[in-house]
């Protein structure tokens, strides 16, 4: 499954406050959360963030740091006095890194730079959304056991429906929302009764039309579009579904398919909505409505396939498209397969293996090495090494990476039995929560006594979901003298407070703020900071992506401990300690 659509899974009854006084950046920003989450309100600083706080509780607050009237720091200890438990992600352009132990300080876990990177942006989001959303999940599992009183049955069953209908109620237009349409749509999936139709409604420019009148004015037009589409829907026998920011959906379920039917209903929706005036009377003014459309009919994916239809008429321009076969990722879905193959003949032939990238002090000289993976393929009779980033997520999509992570490891642990040399091994949570490959690790090298030389690496973007299981590897691994170190640190949403917990004696900062430290002020600052709060609780760091002598030198400045990257050696299939960068 694809990162959008997990966000859209875990966020779709999810809402956020999101304060930002840059107007461009909050439209697209905000744009962008639409898709995912079922309401979105703004903000234009600190000050009015309160008050809509104050009016309604949010799952998600997203902030600015520096703002006029009130900056993110003042409205994020306001939040955290009333309400510790509040998620709230600082987003900031500029040069506050003297303000991380606030941060800190105050509870806020969350931090991310400006340009965003959109993709792993929507990771991170992902990985927040999915905590809330397993934790609701557990709460309410919980809290149906607890409901065994025959006495309270009658008023669990009428609460219970109260709660559906809320849930699955947009409280802007009173129309279906996107869970009531996800219901609808695993009951169609389960009983394969037909054909589902859908047809797609997205506004064109409707983040302008708030721009310009402001979020009043615009949810007027979508109160005035549903009441239209109501009345288009009562007509035609179509369920109507508002299921984001400016997308509506009319579902029908059919036992046969009249497609001369559903062209004049696309005929005769885009004739209608081009006529549709909505008067904004705060304004004395009406507005015109433009809508593209994406339509399918079928029994597999009729929502994706109505999106993906959606998709191709903004790509080319067009007021509606329906889904047909050529529109798939037919190409991406060959090449996964392809790689799911190749995956397979490595594993069985024992061609994946481990290959090594030293880990240099300041003078160069190598203190140990990062295990990494690799896959050796042979094309026309030469053999090549393959990174992760090309089979990774296919290989955990399709249950491979279990078996991956562990023919690497284990030859990494028996290579390093063998020799004198240091190394350190990523674990990933699938791996932690898998005890009986952690109790093999644990025997290994309990056995082979290479406890000393070894570190553990744990990715800090990933999503710890049952963070007790990492405390309970980290407090027995280091019983035995092994070392730990957070990877990719800054790569995500940091959570300060649990890395703390697991006091690690290493912090690698990812390589995405090293590549160009030299020219980008931001990550300039951010680096520096991170390794003088490392430094203060006694943690060395250690900079990834070295790629440069320039990149080096500032590394070295900064204080940096240690360092890896090309600048000092690609990863080798044979430990070479000679070499070294003088």
């Amino acid at each position: 499954m694809s990162i959008a659509s997990q966000l859209m899974t875990h966020a779709k009854a999810l809402s956020i406050l999101y304060v930002e006084d840059d107007k461009k950046i909050r439209a697209e920003i905000a744009e962008f959360l639409d898709r995912f989450f079922l309401t979105v309100d703004l903000a234009d600083n600190g000050k009015e963030g309160l008050l809509k706080y104050k009016e309604k509780h949010y799952d998600i607050v997203i902030t600015d740091l520096n703002m006029p009237v009130m900056g993110g720091i003042e409205m994020s200890k306001a939040l955290k006095k009333k309400h510790p438990e509040q998620p709230i992600v600082i987003i900031s352009a500029h040069n506050e890194s003297e303000y991380l132990l606030e941060l800190i300080n105050i509870g806020v876990e969350h931090y991310v730079l400006k340009p965003i990177d959109m993709k792993s942006f929507a990771k991170a989001l992902d990985v927040l959304a999915a905590h809330i959303y397993n934790t609701e999940l557990f709460n309410k599992y919980h809290k149906n056991i607890e409901q065994d009183n025959e006495r309270l049955a009658h008023k669990v069953t009428s609460t219970t429906a109260e709660l559906k209908n809320q849930r699955n109620t947009d409280t802007l237009t009173g129309l279906q929302n996107l869970s009531a349409l996800m219901s609808t749509l695993e009951e169609f999936e389960k009983m394969k009764d037909g054909f589902a139709v859908i047809i797609l409604l997205d506004i064109r420019g409707f983040r302008s039309i708030n721009d310009l009148y402001g979020p009043a004015a615009g949810n007027q037009v979508l109160i005035d579009l549903g009441d239209f589409l109501k009345r288009f829907a009562y007509d035609n026998t179509y369920r109507l579904y508002r299921i984001s920011g400016d997308q509506f959906v009319l579902y029908e379920q059919t036992s046969y398919l009249d497609t001369d039917r559903y062209d004049d209903h696309l005929s005769e929706l885009k004739t209608e909505i081009n006529g549709l005036s909505i008067y904004l009377e705060k304004f004395d003014k009406e507005i015109s409505l433009t809508m593209t459309i994406g339509m399918s009919f079928g029994q597999e994916s009729p929502l994706e396939h109505a999106n993906m239809a959606l998709n191709n008429a903004k790509k080319n321009n067009k007021s509606h498209a329906v889904y047909n076969t050529t529109l798939d990722m037919t190409d991406e879905i060959k090449a996964q397969f392809a790689w799911q193959h190749k995956i397979d003949l490595a594993i069985l032939s024992d061609q994946i293996i481990p290959v090594y990238q030293p880990i240099v002090d300041s003078s160069g000289n190598i203190v140990k090495y990062e295990t990494l993976m690799r896959v050796i393929e042979e094309v026309d009779g030469e053999k090549r090494l393959i990174a992760p980033f090309h089979f990774l997520d296919i290989a955990i999509e399709n249950r491979q990476y279990d078996t991956l992570s562990r023919m690497v490891i284990l030859k990494a642990l028996k290579g390093l039995a063998a020799n004198d040399y240091s190394i350190s091994i990523n674990l990933t949570m699938d791996d932690i929560n898998n005890k009986p490959f952690l109790d093999e690790i644990y025997n290994t090298i309990k056995k082979d006594k290479t406890e000393k030389r070894l570190i553990i690496e744990i990715t800090e973007s990933q999503s710890v979901e049952n963070y007790r299981s990492l405390k309970d590897l980290v407090e027995k691994f280091k019983q035995l003298g092994i070392r730990f170190a957070i990877d990719d640190f800054g790569s995500g949403f940091s959570n300060f407070e649990r890395i703390l917990e697991i006091q690690p004696d290493y912090i690698k900062i990812d390589g995405s703020l090293i590549k160009d430290i030299n020219t980008n002020t931001h990550t300039h600052i951010l680096t520096n900071a991170i390794t003088s709060f490392s430094h203060e609780l006694g943690i060395k760091v250690i900079a990834e992506y070295v790629h440069s002598e320039e990149i080096f030198f500032i590394l070295k400045q900064f204080g940096v401990d240690e360092f890896q990257g090309y600048y000092f050696s690609e990863p080798q299939i044979e430990i070479n300690r000679a070499s070294q960068i003088q």
